[in-house]
C-alpha cells in the first residue's frame, strides 16, 4: 500500500456494469504514480486534487507502447478483530434493542394467534415489545 496527494484528476469515462455505475478517471499523484482509478460517482472528493490517498498500484496493460497502471484506493486504517473502538450514541443502543425486542414481540404473539382484529395484534406486540426493551435495557420486568 502507498499513500500520496492527489495532484491531477480527470474524468475519463463511465461504464455501467451488473454492480451499478463505474466512473473512471485518470489521476496523478505527489510522487510520480499515474494511473486510472474507478469511483462509484463522478469525481468524488476522495479524489480531489490535493487530498491524500492510500492506495495500490497494478500494471494494467500498455496503452501505445507505455505501460498502463490501475490504481485502487484502500483503507488507510489497520485491520481490525472485530469490536468497535469509539463510544456510540446510548440513543443508538435502544433502537437495537427495540428492534429486537420488537422482532421477538411479533415472532411469539403471531405464533400465540387468537386476535380478533391487525389493530390488536400491533397493539400487544407493542406493549410485549416494550416490556422487552425495558429489561434488555435496565433489567427490569
Amino acid at each position: 500500500m502507498k499513500t500520496a496527494k492527489v495532484t491531477r484528476v480527470e474524468f475519463k469515462r463511465e461504464w455501467t456494469g451488473q454492480n451499478g455505475v463505474v466512473y473512471y478517471h485518470d489521476i496523478e499523484l505527489d510522487n510520480g504514480d499515474k494511473g486510472s482509478i474507478g469511483c462509484k460517482s463522478k469525481l468524488p472528493d476522495s479524489i480531489a486534487e490535493g487530498k491524500e490517498l492510500s492506495y495500490e498500484i497494478t500494471q494494467d496493460g500498455e496503452y501505445n507502447g507505455q505501460p498502463r497502471f490501475k490504481i485502487k484506493a484502500v483503507s488507510a486504517k489497520p485491520f481490525s478483530s472485530g469490536g468497535y473502538g469509539g463510544k456510540r450514541d446510548p440513543e443508538t443502543d435502544i433502537r437495537i434493542a427495540r428492534q429486537s425486542s420488537l422482532k421477538i414481540a411479533s415472532e411469539v404473539i403471531l405464533a400465540a394467534g387468537g386476535h380478533n382484529s391487525t389493530g390488536e395484534i400491533i397493539a400487544d406486540i407493542i406493549d410485549a415489545a416494550d416490556i422487552l426493551t425495558a429489561y434488555v435495557m435496565n433489567g427490569k420486568k
